[in-house]
């Protein structure tokens, strides 16, 4: 009897198998992590042994894309370096030059180039993370097929509508609030909080204070709003879908000599769909975390180093390159918080959803 079961339960997970399109995810898997990833496969081991993967080889991804980045970084360290260091010898010896205007120019030289250096690494940064948050949506929304399938076959018609909806809110979020409005004014921060450093007379000031203030007020917002709507969601689907599997159950078994052998069906059924949904979602979940835990190591690197680098030469550098250097870390920041903030919004999502029901 217990082999007929597995027997059924193997061939269910086959059929089911069957209708999912995975190939689009392990295309877009191996372009997220820039290397050989199939969801597929995460799935079938995970299935089989209950493993989660091979933590040899998620190091692995995680060592080569940290790699690819550290000989960009060291290029862009000693630059700005040099640059503070330049500027910081010039104040130094501004007795030395007889003509002080002398002086001013060959500062205000260094400092174009400091500028320019700035911008031009925070613009790199930027498209790094434009491109993993589009990798990322498609990623999204390559899986609602897939995962509207499996979660439907668990017995969660409401939930599966929920989880579609709910994946096409955070889609919209980051193509058209994130990418749109809330990284370009970032840039703006950026440029005007630079621009303030400039003129030395902090005219700017209160404009990107209030710029700051309003972007982190923006992503706050979003993540609490997008949190409680699921939270209030994952009050009411599952309960509806819980009640109509009682209901059918409690129908079916009441049919003579037809409801035990219906009632068996279905937990295998279910039980099966309920397997390949948590393995689907454990592997979602793995790829997204890898593919995010490189640009947040990146991001929070690149941030400590113009706060340390402000910190340690505060002392003997002109109070504008100082300044620049706090803005350039407040502007890692800021976007290292929008990264996150995406990043934790499809994790629990997902998580959220494997969990709903059984």
């Amino acid at each position: 009897m217990a082999s007929l079961e597995d027997d059924t339960a193997t061939a269910i997970e086959e059929e089911i198998w069957e209708d999912l399109d995975l190939k689009s995810l392990d295309d877009l898997a191996e372009e997220l992590l820039d290397g050989p990833v199939s969801v597929s496969d995460m799935i079938r081991q995970m299935m089989e042994d209950g493993k989660l993967g091979d933590g040899g080889e998620w190091i692995r991804i995680i060592r080569g894309a940290l790699g690819s980045m550290v000989g960009v970084q060291k290029k862009n360290w000693t630059h700005i370096l040099l640059l503070v260091l330049a500027a910081s010898l010039l104040t130094g010896f501004t007795d030395v030059f007889q003509n002080r205007q002398i002086s001013e120019i060959s500062f205000y030289m260094i400092f174009v180039f400091f500028f320019v250096a700035l911008l031009k690494i925070f613009q790199g940064f930027s498209s790094q993370l434009e491109t993993t948050l589009s990798v990322s949506t498609q990623f999204m929304k390559a899986l609602l097929p897939s995962y509207h399938i499996v979660l439907t076959a668990s017995g969660g018609i409401t939930t599966a509508a929920v989880a579609c909806q709910m994946i096409l809110l955070l889609v919209f979020i980051e193509e058209h609030i994130l990418e749109k409005i809330l990284l370009p004014g970032i840039h703006i921060y950026l440029l005007m909080a630079l621009v303030n450093q400039l003129t030395g007379e902090q005219m700017l000031s209160r404009f990107t204070e209030l710029l700051q203030d309003v972007i982190q007020w923006a992503l706050k917002t979003i993540v609490g709003v997008v949190l409680g709507i699921q939270l209030l969601q994952r009050m009411v689907a599952p309960s509806v879908d819980s009640f109509r599997q009682t209901l059918l159950g409690k129908t079916a078994g009441a049919i003579p000599g037809l409801g035990n052998l219906f009632s068996g069906v279905t937990e295998v059924v279910i039980g099966s769909a309920v397997l390949l949904r948590n393995c689907l979602g454990a592997a979602v979940i793995i790829v997204l975390v890898l593919a995010a835990v490189p640009p947040v190591v990146r991001l929070g690197v690149n941030m400590g180093f113009y706060y340390l680098v402000s910190a340690v030469f505060q002392p003997v550098a002109d109070k504008r390159i100082i300044g620049c250097l706090h803005v350039m870390g407040e502007s890692m920041g800021m976007i290292l918080k929008l990264l996150v903030s995406l990043e934790i919004l499809f994790l629990l999502t997902i998580a959220m959803l494997a969990g709903t029901l059984r």
